[in-house]
């Protein structure tokens, strides 16, 4: 009878390998370039999963006896304007929910964080500072600024700066919120920047530049002897910006 189960078992598996067809394991925000992490096996999909919701994988953790493991995502940004060099890294922290405008949910922060203004857009008065009920959730990012220049845009010569940006959470539209919050809108965000926002060609400058995860690989090719170690991946992108 274990063993019927145990074939039954197997073949459900090898049937879900047969048809499966390889997914990303999280998504990029609208419009925004660089790494996605694809899973070739419904297994991996499964364990990629866990790891982008910062859970531990039990099983594995158990019986090796590890920290959970996680993935940190690190983006480069093109921002409107000069970042105070004095104030060139920090954090941020402003929860992010929804508002209802028209006939449609936005995505907003919390500017004051006692949810009594929605925050949508740089330059631009919130229709509503009412929050969908039970949207608003924590949201945290760290930011560093890398380089200061100027672009040229409509014949005008206007200030930028290149930024690193850490999502600690990752909430809607986070890292374009709390930038615009921070009156350095994203260039290229046409939907919580300016309406005279820096035009690039129509570009989100917005890139997954770097995503480092932890993961598991045999220590040595010693056939059944073997052991799992933990290991850090880091792959990188260069933004196109």
């Amino acid at each position: 009878r274990e063993l019927k189960k145990k074939r039954r078992k197997q073949d459900k598996q090898m049937e879900k390998m047969a048809t499966f067809e390889p997914r990303p394991a999280h998504r990029l925000d609208i419009d925004t370039s660089g790494i996605v992490c694809i899973a070739l096996t419904p297994t991996a999909l499964r364990n990629a999963n866990m790891l982008f919701e910062k859970k531990s994988r039990s099983g594995v953790e158990k019986e090796l006896d590890m920290e959970e493991v996680c993935v940190e995502k690190r983006y480069a940004a093109l921002v409107e304007g000069s970042v105070d060099k004095d104030s060139s890294a920090g954090v941020i922290s402003h929860a992010i929910g929804k508002v209802w405008l028209d006939d449609h949910n936005e995505w907003a922060c919390d500017l004051y964080d006692d949810a009594s203004f929605a925050f949508i857009r740089h330059n631009g008065s919130s229709d509503t500072t009412t929050f969908v009920p039970d949207s608003l959730r924590d949201a945290t990012t760290l930011y560093k600024a890398v380089d200061w220049g100027t672009v040229q845009t409509n014949g005008h010569s206007k200030s930028v700066t290149r930024v690193e940006l850490t999502p600690v959470t990752g909430r809607g539209h986070q890292l374009r919120l709390h930038m615009a919050s921070m009156r350095h809108p994203i260039v290229g965000d046409y939907m919580h920047g300016d309406k005279g926002t820096i035009d690039k060609e129509e570009q989100l400058c917005l890139h997954a530049s770097q995503l480092s995860m932890d993961s598991f690989c045999f220590a040595s090719n010693d056939g059944e002897n073997a052991s799992l170690q933990r290991c850090r991946i880091v792959i990188e992108s260069t933004p196109p910006f």
